[in-house]
């Protein structure tokens, strides 16, 4: 009976187990046009291994009001807990969710907001290089 017992323990020691991760207004935004839109990209600071991370998702909003243009974003994952029975490859996916402004921007300066941190940008010119938030 006790072998029994401890087979089943020792089954479950071994199970994947998952843990959520998630970045709210987090991460570093990039502003293309594309066609009459513009793309808005926001890219968590984070790599994702293919065969430890599961179930990329999350959502992005871009609203502008005059020269301020106001993102919100969720990217979320299950990332494997250490320990667990996979063996993690080395490659870095980037998580990233994308939203679009209709319409597309003037060229000109804009400030870009996200997380209650701002910065100032000349569009289309080095829209992609705002950083980490």
């Amino acid at each position: 009976m006790s072998m029994v017992l401890w087979a089943l323990v020792g089954c479950e020691l071994f199970e994947t187990q998952w843990e959520p991760v998630s970045y709210v207004d987090e991460g570093a935004v990039c502003l293309e046009a594309s066609g009459s839109d513009v793309t808005v990209t926001v890219t968590a600071p984070d790599c994702l291994s293919s065969s430890c991370s599961r179930d990329l998702g999350g959502s992005c909003e871009a609203v502008v009001d005059g020269s301020t243009i106001t993102v919100t974003s969720e990217i979320t994952w299950e990332e494997a807990v250490a320990g667990s029975n996979l063996d993690c490859t080395d490659d870095c996916g980037a998580p990233r969710v994308t939203c679009t402004i209709e319409g597309g921007l003037a060229d000109g300066p804009y400030t870009v907001e996200i997380g209650g941190e701002a910065t100032s940008i000349e569009f289309p010119a080095n829209a992609c290089d705002l950083g980490y938030f």
